[in-house]
């Protein structure tokens, strides 16, 4: 225990240090007669020079384990609240930090995140959320981990302020919200890599989205189009529509690589598309798709309408889709599936979620295009190449399929009929128009 005390005339100090025993004079005179407590103050603070002297050649571990011992001595009701206080108080004096407001723009600037695709860019948007409410395709940003913050976590002003009961408590809510365990899972997956990539930026230590565990995704996903839905489809379409449906069915496609396809990857002379898919890019390898009669009929048709120094196939919707305003095309897309009769949503059967679950969108066009080429009898290898799925032990047990091969494939697939002119006026679609509308019903 420190002290100071009067001997012969001097102020002393006393104190342990490490189990040491310190006995020191202070310097400062002691008085005599009623004076006698005259310089005490000034020899008390001299003693907390001295300790703030011995205590500051010790290592930060030495002082922080001090610190817990006294901390461990305070009564229980007072030790958390004392170590949150504590703990922010460090926080708020670190040199390296990064703010909530700012987190996004450093994640895109960061090179660590690589160089997702438009859409996935736009995916991650409403994960983290944004200043605005606004849909990303079918999903509203409300939920996004910024938004929620500032609704209930205002003191929360920086990435290292956000703690693992933080992390959960958002966790919960958004499980609790209805959304389905894929989107769940793709938000919690998102922000755990987006801290990790933050993390020296912000100064942050540890992962605090660490046990948070990942929920069963559900085992249906979207469905194939039937023959008669195909026919259905394709015959009542029109305008860029009819284009983008004829490229999903006979190439495999998805919907941002058809939207964003350039003429400079179709080989009219060759009869193929050469294309590195948005979703594999990282990996680089070029697929080549044979075109299909019907498909090249179409493509050319398009080519001759088009303006010579356009880059993309559909300009306008290319922009949209890089600038993240996808929900048009999907709502499009999915308008024009009503129209024709199909049911595309499902209501959900069990469990937490409340929203509907999509069942026919344009994937289903993949998922056609896949079991119409089984279907037909042609290799697994041959699809997988076509449809840019590899797998290591895929490779190992088989070899590539040529273009010959591939383009054999794509010869035996049906050919669709997409002359919407021959149909009466009342069947058409309406779906290239700018705005959504109710679309007339199958008759």
């Amino acid at each position: 225990m420190a002290q100071v005390f009067e001997r012969a005339g001097m102020w002393y100090a006393r104190f342990m240090h490490n189990g040491k025993d310190y006995f020191r004079s202070t310097g400062i005179p002691a008085a005599k007669g009623s004076k006698v407590n005259s310089g005490k103050a000034s020899a008390e603070a001299e003693l907390d020079r001295m300790l703030t002297e011995i205590r500051g050649r010790e290592s930060v571990d030495a002082l922080f384990a001090r610190l817990t011992d006294a901390l461990n001595r305070l009564p229980k009701a007072e030790q958390e609240p004392k170590r949150i206080t504590l703990a922010e108080r460090l926080r708020r004096g670190t040199t390296t930090c990064l703010a909530i407001a700012d987190g996004w723009q450093a994640w895109l600037d960061n090179p660590k995140k690589r160089n997702p695709s438009p859409a996935t860019v736009g995916m991650y948007r409403a994960y983290w959320g944004t200043d605005k409410a606004k849909k990303h395709g079918h999903r509203k940003v409300q939920n996004g981990f910024k938004n929620w913050l500032a609704k209930t976590h205002t003191e929360v002003t920086h990435l290292h302020d956000v703690t693992p009961a933080i992390a959960e408590e958002y966790a919960t809510h958004l499980w609790q919200s209805g959304v389905a365990p894929r989107t769940y899972n793709g938000a919690i997956k998102f922000l755990r890599a987006m801290f990790k990539i933050l993390r020296t930026r912000a100064g942050m230590s540890g992962d605090v989205w660490e046990g948070i565990p990942a929920q069963e995704n559900e085992t249906e996903g979207r469905r194939n189009l039937t023959p008669a839905e195909l026919k259905e489809i394709c015959t009542r379409a029109e305008g860029s529509l009819r284009y983008w449906l004829a490229i999903g069915l006979y190439t495999g496609l998805r919907l941002g690589d058809v939207v964003t396809l350039r003429w400079s990857e179709i080989d009219f002379e060759t009869s193929v598309i050469k294309r590195i898919p948005n979703k594999t890019r990282r990996k680089g390898k070029v697929i080549t798709f044979p075109l299909h009669s019907v498909l090249e009929t179409l493509l050319r048709e398009l080519r001759t309408g088009a303006d010579p120094a356009a880059e993309y196939l559909f300009p306008e919707d290319a922009k949209r889709y890089m600038q993240d305003e996808t929900s048009e095309i999907t709502h499009r897309i999915q308008d024009h599936f009503t129209a024709c009769g199909i049911q595309t949503t499902e209501k959900s059967t069990g469990g937490h979620r409340k929203r509907a679950i999509v069942r026919v969108g344009f994937h289903s066009l993949r998922h056609s295009f896949v079991s119409l080429c089984a279907g037909k009898r042609i290799p697994q290898v041959t699809i997988q190449e076509l449809v840019g799925h590899g797998s290591p032990a895929m490779t190992a047990l088989y070899s590539h399929a040529d273009d010959k091969q591939k383009a054999k494939a794509i010869a035996t697939l049906p050919k669709m009929n997409f002359d919407h002119a021959n149909l009466p006026e009342g069947l058409r679609s309406t779906v290239d128009k700018p705005h959504r509308r109710k679309l007339p019903a199958k008759v």
